[in-house]
């Protein structure tokens, strides 16, 4: 098998692992541009029962 840096390694024939990129391996590493892709990114994360003791 060759590799992209142009090294080649012999794997056996009984190997069944998947070779390849993960998908969507780069997401988190985008910016975040605008208030309202953070605003919807961290809103799942915060608890809502705050607002109940009011």
């Amino acid at each position: 098998m060759k590799l992209p840096s142009g090294s080649k390694k012999i794997v056996p024939s009984g190997c069944m692992a998947m070779i390849g990129q993960v998908a969507g391996g780069g997401r988190t590493e985008k910016p975040m541009l605008n208030a309202g892709n953070t605003y919807h990114k961290y809103r799942v994360k915060r608890n809502m029962i705050r607002f109940l003791f009011i």
